[in-house]
């Protein structure tokens, strides 16, 4: 897969991952495509995940050229268009290719899989976190990252590119010398341009690794966007990681657990309404409730020391329509809270309760981002909770979808006039 004109790494590192996962690759390019046969009349067909549900889109075969070359996104293979086609359609439901230009890997995963995607910071990452990545890659998550902003870092490259994403495609602890060596390999979606540092391809380090297991790791010295880099250089030089997964990891031993309770929650802020702003505005309580309640399961909750797990993600509707582009229509910086409750609420409750109640604290210890997509982790009791959506700044209208995903029975139900519909 070979990067074109337009700054859609974030896309394309993610799709070629993607299509090497065939259970994933099958929701985006259903069978039903005739692409390729005696019967092709044309038409390309695909899938994108968008707020709750499968949207269908289809395009002609018509493609951007420049003097006989593919100007956008194609694959390393002359006679293969399919990456092209659906980087196409991804344009064609964004209103333009001009829209894709520039974006997060969690947007593309998301909307590729319908998975969940969770943000870590890279410098955070302490040794044994080698391992916890490594089981969820091969558990089947999908890993990106984001490389430094080097003129902010004042960084020698190394052959890294700027404040550009790139995708984990192998996790391995190597023999070398006395030791192990911690190694992660990593692609470039231009399908060019690697790194040039420690255990870089051709370097001095692979001298010292026995040729079975090169063999086997399939170490290459080509130019061809993909290469390994060890543990601590992968820390300093990324500032983003995102892992997706179907479903969470709520135990966070790497591997991803199955959810057995799944919620959708659709709501909307309307200004001057129910947008009141995050939790530091006087206008909190106007912000749409939720009763949250979590139900006794005493085989879950022996396995998490008394308590259930809950992820909760908060999406905010947001197109990337360039066409119609004004500061409203940015992505605002969105979070929730969560409060725990003595009882049942009959009412949405007022401006004192969130005065004398402090809420809870995720385990990812912050959930306001502005991003299309934030979650939580929390490890509830069983009882009763409050779940408060809100924009960081009061007064701005925007729809909105929570997802909650539990091993052990939940339910959610909307608290006053708020509308919503839940899907379960």
């Amino acid at each position: 897969m070979r990067q074109g004109d337009l700054n859609d790494c974030w896309f394309l590192s993610t799709l070629s991952v993607i299509a090497e996962k065939p259970q994933l690759i099958s929701k985006v390019i259903p069978e039903d495509n005739s692409f390729g046969t005696p019967g092709y009349n044309g038409s390309f067909h695909c899938r994108f995940w968008q707020f709750g549900h499968w949207v269908d889109v289809y395009v002609d075969d018509l493609l951007p050229t420049v003097d006989g070359n593919l100007l956008f996104a194609r694959s390393s293979d002359p006679n293969e268009y399919w990456v092209s086609l659906v980087e196409k359609a991804y344009a064609k439901l964004n209103k333009s290719y001009a829209a894709l230009e520039y974006g997060f890997e969690a947007d593309a995963y998301t909307d590729l899989t319908g998975g969940l995607a969770e943000w870590y910071t890279p410098t955070d990452l302490r040794e044994n976190d080698f391992y916890l990545m490594r089981a969820a890659f091969q558990c089947g998550a999908v890993i990106g990252c984001l490389s430094l902003d080097l003129k902010s870092s004042n960084k020698e490259s190394k052959g890294m590119v700027s404040n550009h994403s790139y995708v984990v495609t192998a996790i391995e602890e190597v023999p070398y010398m006395d030791k192990a060596a911690k190694l992660i390999r990593l692609r470039n979606p231009w399908g060019e341009t690697e790194w040039q540092g420690e255990w870089s391809d051709g370097s001095d380090e692979w001298l010292k690794v026995p040729d079975v297991i090169k063999r086997e790791l399939d170490v290459t010295a080509r130019n061809d966007g993909e290469f390994w880099m060890s543990f601590n250089d992968f820390k300093r030089e990324f500032c983003n990681m995102i892992i997706c997964n179907m479903s969470p990891d709520f135990d966070h031993d790497g591997i991803s657990d199955k959810a057995e309770y799944q919620l959708q929650l659709k709501g909307c802020w309307l200004a001057g309404c129910n947008a009141g702003g995050w939790i530091e505005c006087h206008s909190f309580h106007k912000n749409p409730q939720y009763h949250l309640h979590v139900y006794n399961d005493v085989l879950v909750q022996r396995r998490y020391t008394g308590r259930l797990p809950v992820v909760v993600s908060l999406l905010q509707v947001y197109k990337r329509d360039i066409s119609r582009r004004h500061e409203e229509d940015d992505l605002q910086a969105i979070g929730f809270e969560i409060f725990q409750l003595p009882g049942v609420p009959i009412c949405a409750l007022g401006a004192d309760f969130f005065q004398a109640v402090d809420p809870l604290m995720p385990e990812n210890e912050e959930t306001y981002a502005k991003y299309r997509e934030t979650s939580g982790r929390f490890f509830l009791h069983p009882g009763d909770y409050l779940l408060v959506p809100s924009t960081h700044e009061p007064d701005k209208t925007r729809e909105f979808l929570f997802r909650l995903f539990s091993v052990g029975k939940i339910s959610c139900t909307c608290i006053g006039n708020q509308e919503a519909s839940v899907q379960s």
